[in-house]
């Protein structure tokens, strides 16, 4: 994939973007927001032609996907990160740098960085996206960077040592649906990535906010939730999500520090509010050792704030035992995909609720 040089003032990471042939974006205001600023977007699906035409690969899962009016948002040059658990639902889809060729893409198998210049000072972003997004599937993605966290740092310390007087980001698919706290090996993880060179984290996948934590002079955003993903039927499954999923976070990145806002869509005009950020991007468990926040997280999860799936074991970190660890838990959670795939297939249960 093609690598434009991009030198901007600011970076500012959104959460997910789709836009199916339905509901595209126009943001009119929020592109005068977003001014000199560049763009740095979760593209959660494929780019497809026709919305008409493309066939899941499965259909027992939710498939997302985006018409080519997507890439409108952005009035010059963006980074799109694809490395997430819906860029494989569909075999033919339209790659996004090839709409624009001043589009860099992150998150591919081949894990090429995205380089850039921002305030005068190089910054390196890495796409990454952890198996437990999309259990089973994972293992034949051809197109995007899935892989276990042991591997994920091993790539992360390579872009270190290639590229050593760089800032080194991050964009993370992780952790679980929904849940307002980070999975605690997530965020054990991410103190990982710290210690091998990384100095900021940005994840996506939970469609909600999460709160922002500081580690020394490092920081993890751990979900900005959604950008921009309008409910409504996407191929046989009806996406309704709750009204905590319609609003996101955007950071902005200025060569040196962190700014938060609170990105609020709009979608029957197809345009997103900028808003100052409030308390959720306060982390009440900064300083927590791994195992307090573990207990902390067990705690959250019975009072219903932190959601997670009752059969996954809220496991302190996925390192030990020689990676016994780490290869057990994903194992777990292959076995519990499986059985939902198998019961979804006979037709016994369907978590989808589809419209009238």
């Amino acid at each position: 994939m093609s690598r434009p040089a991009i030198a901007a003032p600011a970076l500012t990471f959104l959460g997910d973007l789709v836009a199916p042939d339905w509901g595209v974006p126009h943001l009119t205001g929020w592109r005068r927001w977003l001014g000199d600023s560049v763009p740095v977007v979760n593209l959660e699906g494929p780019i497809v032609a026709d919305f008409a035409q493309p066939k899941p690969r499965s259909y027992v899962k939710f498939n997302l996907a985006s018409v080519p009016g997507v890439l409108d948002a952005f009035p010059g040059a963006a980074i799109c990160t694809i490395a997430n658990n819906h860029y494989e639902d569909f075999a033919d889809i339209v790659p996004p740098e090839r709409l624009r060729p001043d589009l860099t893409v992150i998150g591919d198998r081949a894990g090429t960085p995205g380089v850039c210049t921002v305030s005068g000072r190089k910054v390196v972003l890495v796409g990454l996206c952890f198996p437990a997004t999309d259990p089973v599937r994972w293992r034949v993605a051809g197109r995007i960077a899935i892989e276990a966290p042991s591997r994920a740092l091993r790539r992360l310390e390579a872009v270190r040592r290639n590229h050593p007087d760089a800032t080194l980001i991050a964009v993370v698919h992780w952790g679980y649906e929904f849940s307002a706290l980070p999975f605690p090996a997530d965020r054990a993880w991410t103190r990982r990535a710290f210690d091998a060179g990384v100095d900021c984290v940005i994840g996506h996948h939970p469609h909600v906010i999460q709160p922002i934590e500081r580690f020394g002079e490092k920081t993890v955003a751990y979900s900005l939730g959604n950008f921009y993903m309008p409910n409504g039927d996407y191929f046989g499954n009806h996406l309704d999500f709750e009204p905590v999923c319609d609003q996101g976070l955007a950071v902005r990145f200025d060569g040196s520090s962190l700014t938060p806002f609170v990105t609020v869509p709009d979608y029957k005009t197809g345009d997103i509010a900028i808003q100052p950020a409030d308390d959720r991007v306060v982390a009440p468990f900064a300083g927590q050792t791994d195992r307090a926040y573990r207990d902390y997280f067990r705690d959250q999860v019975r009072a219903r704030r932190a959601r997670v799936p009752s059969a996954i074991p809220p496991i302190e970190s996925y390192f030990g035992w020689g990676g016994l660890r780490e290869t057990a838990f994903f194992a777990w959670q292959d076995a519990r995909q499986f059985a939902r795939d198998t019961l979804l297939r006979l037709g016994i249960r369907n978590p989808y609720r589809k419209p009238a």
